[in-house]
C-alpha cells in the first residue's frame, strides 16, 4: 500500500491529500455497498413477499429505505466537485402577511 511506504510521510501536505483522497473513496464504496445490500434484500424480502412469507407493507418500507439511499447517494454525486464542499450563507427576508411580492399589491 502507498500510505504505508517509508517516503509517503515525508511531504506532509501531499500525505494529506491523499489521505484525504482514500477517505473519500472508501465513503463513494461504503455508499455503494450499502444501496446494493437494500437492493438484494429487497429482491429476497419481494421473493418472499410471492411466496406468502413476507407482507406488502414491508416489501414498500424497504422499497423507501431503499429509494432513499439511492437518492442520498444521486444527491451525493451531484455535489461532489471541490466548490460543492464550500458552505453558504441564506438570508431569508418575510414580507408583510398576505402580501404578494411581484405584484406589489396586498392579496384579497
Amino acid at each position: 500500500m502507498r500510505t504505508q511506504a517509508p517516503e509517503f510521510w515525508s511531504d506532509p501536505k501531499e500525505a494529506e491529500k491523499t489521505m484525504r483522497k482514500v477517505r473519500e473513496l472508501k465513503r463513494w464504496i461504503e455508499g455503494c455497498d450499502e444501496v446494493t445490500r437494500a437492493v438484494d434484500d429487497l429482491n429476497v424480502l419481494f421473493d418472499f413477499a410471492k411466496e406468502g412469507e413476507a407482507t406488502e407493507e414491508e416489501v414498500d418500507a424497504h422499497y423507501t429505505t431503499t429509494i432513499r439511499l439511492l437518492e442520498a447517494l444521486e444527491l451525493k454525486n451531484m455535489l461532489r466537485q471541490e466548490a460543492d464542499q464550500m458552505s453558504c450563507v441564506l438570508k431569508i427576508n418575510s414580507g408583510p402577511a398576505r402580501y404578494h411580492p411581484h405584484r406589489r399589491m396586498r392579496v384579497q
